[in-house]
């Protein structure tokens, strides 16, 4: 990775890895979870040897490779391990910087902002938001905060106040935005907009200040550069590195396109390859009395058409309608649903059994950049529910997700009402074994009073 900053707006970002691949087996201590990464000979950590004068990028050059090499992992089987090895990493960036004899408060600032680079890069995947990192991230570890996207701008914005002491950390937090960090800009609607500000502004201070000390070193330099290299310039390197990336991410979209358009079927014949078969049980009964007690604890909602209970002979399911849960093409909850997932929780923690949150859209296909499939939303759909819910430490490890895309509708997709309600999360609890006599003893409550003998019935609409 380069540290210089030339007039030509140019950097050289590390390789993402190309295709995604899966983890096939739990890696050991002397195994690589990224393989694009060289592994040290010792200490069981990845490194990559910087080569610029910047101490702070070079210092970090590892783990700003790990950070672009994450978003691109599809799965990560042993995230203990990763996490272990970053936090031996983060520990060596800040001894290299101690030894290069960097002010203090540089290097909590730069370990701060490495911290959140990485802790973002891992949360937005669907293997980092189901395990211990959304409970043990690097910044918790180290700063005792869960989440830094906005302290980095204020970081920024204070560090650009004089930008010729604060030059070397500058460049480095200019490079963890052009590798792709958003922080709080994130869920700004406007967010994709202040990030290039952020980032134009940053550059063109940056080279201001490599000009004055391009000048400074050799002001002669001109007079001995060949004529062919001047004629080389006439076609800026930042204009043909543009034009490759537009080209290459054209190629990149179309592609995803065209097997997103072949995947979706296949989803589809996959969820409905063994159709749902509902046979009587002893435990049917207990099902049943389980469904009412949730109907007592979430009357209020049900009366609101905000959510409903379904029972089964061998589950219970609280669907959220969430019509208004989610924006379009989006997977961020919408502040207006928190509460009601706050109730839904506590009466969760009331009740044993497994937790399985299954997303759910209608059949109106999606393609974005960022999910190219109704499948690929409704599970990072279930993820946000999931990742909500597991403020409770009671829930935490009971829970898993799971996206269904349009495979599962309620209701015929024939109307924009029918399909607003198709678009909606279901939290299903099941029973294990050693559960079931609890199950039985509250079903004989009288206070639920007499059970049904129907296999399934439906509240709330």
């Amino acid at each position: 990775m380069t540290q210089a900053f030339d007039d030509d707006k140019t950097i050289v970002i590390p390789r993402p890895g190309g295709i995604q691949r899966a983890v096939t087996k739990p890696p050991s201590e002397d195994e690589t979870l990224v393989p694009e990464l060289n592994r040290a000979s010792t200490g069981g950590s990845f490194t990559v040897s910087g080569i610029g004068t910047n101490p702070i990028v070079d210092a970090a050059t590892t783990l700003i490779a790990l950070a672009v090499e994450l978003r691109n992992t599809a799965v990560v089987n042993n995230v203990d391990l990763l996490h272990k090895q970053c936090l031996n990493q983060m520990r060596e960036f800040e001894n290299q910087l101690r030894k290069a004899d960097i002010e203090m408060d540089d290097i909590s600032d730069a370990r701060y902002c490495l911290c959140t680079v990485i802790d973002e890069a891992v949360l937005n995947t669907p293997w980092g938001t189901n395990s211990m990192w959304s409970t043990k991230s690097l910044l918790s570890i180290f700063y005792k905060q869960t989440w830094g996207g906005e302290q980095f701008f204020a970081i920024l914005d204070s560090r650009m106040a004089n930008p010729a002491k604060n030059k070397h950390l500058l460049e480095f937090m200019y490079i963890c935005l052009e590798l792709g960090f958003e922080g709080k800009y994130r869920v700004d609607p406007n967010g994709y907009k202040q990030l290039d500000e952020y980032k134009d502004r940053l550059y063109r201070e940056l080279s201001r200040l490599k000009g004055e000390l391009s000048r400074e070193l050799s002001p002669n330099w001109r007079s001995n550069v060949p004529e062919i290299i001047n004629n080389s310039k006439k076609i800026p390197v930042w204009m043909m590195v543009l034009v490759l990336s537009a080209g290459l991410l054209g190629l990149y979209m179309t592609l995803s396109y065209k097997l997103s358009q072949q995947a979706d079927p296949v989803y589809t014949r996959f969820a409905t390859l063994i159709p749902e078969t509902q046979v009587e049980s002893e435990n049917s009964k207990m099902f049943v009395d389980y469904a009412n007690q949730l109907r007592q604890l979430l009357s209020t909602e049900i009366e609101m058409n905000k959510l409903m209970v379904v029972e089964k002979v061998d589950r219970v399911s609280i669907v959220i309608l969430n019509g208004q849960m989610f924006d379009s093409g989006s997977a961020n909850l919408n502040e207006s649903y928190m509460p009601l997932l706050e109730k839904v929780g506590q009466v969760l923690t009331t009740v044993p059994g497994k937790i399985q949150v299954i997303g759910h859209s209608d059949d109106q296909k999606i393609f974005t950049a960022r999910y190219h499939s109704n499948w690929e939303l409704s599970l990072a759909r279930a993820n946000s529910v999931v990742r909500y819910l597991s403020g409770n430490e009671r829930l935490a490890t009971r829970m898993t997700s799971e996206g269904r895309g349009d495979a599962e509708p309620m209701f015929k997709n024939d109307s924009e009402e029918n399909r607003a309600k198709n678009r909606r999360v279901e939290i299903t609890l099941s029973l294990e074994q050693d559960q079931n006599r609890t199950i039985q003893n509250q079903a004989n409550k009288p206070k639920y009073g007499q059970p049904s003998n129907t296999a399934q019935t439906v509240s709330g609409i």
